[in-house]
């Protein structure tokens, strides 16, 4: 099962709780499930499971727990046809779990965007 639990992303408490009051804080609207363009809730769900297995649970990310890879400072929260907001999020730690991610990705055409919390968005 993918993981519904908020990441931890700092080693200091002051930074995490900075860090979930921004994510989490500045929604002022729920969160609602959303399936990649073009697929099925079942060809989801089996993609999940493809991922968890190669990334284990704590590498996918769905749920609530998306809210953390919200932008917290989204302009179109308010208009649910121009949100953009992510069906699940895989964290590879590998250029093997990349790999593994690419191959599901491709078997399932759901597609992907990447990006880093060093320097871009967080």
């Amino acid at each position: 099962m993918a993981s519904t639990k908020l990441p931890i992303r700092y080693q200091d408490p002051e930074y995490q709780e900075t860090h979930r009051a921004v994510f989490q804080g500045s929604l002022t609207r729920p969160l609602k499930q959303v399936l990649p363009p073009g697929v099925t809730h079942a060809d989801f769900k089996l993609a999940i499971e493809e991922f968890v297995r190669a990334l284990g649970p704590d590498g996918v990310i769905v749920g609530d727990a998306i809210s953390d890879y919200v932008d917290p400072y989204e302009l179109y929260e308010d208009n649910e046809s121009e949100r953009k907001v992510a069906s699940a999020a895989v964290l590879p730690r590998s250029v093997e779990e990349l790999q593994s991610i690419l191959k599901v990705a491709n078997k399932y055409t759901i597609p992907l965007w990447t990006f880093s919390r060093g320097k871009n968005l967080g």
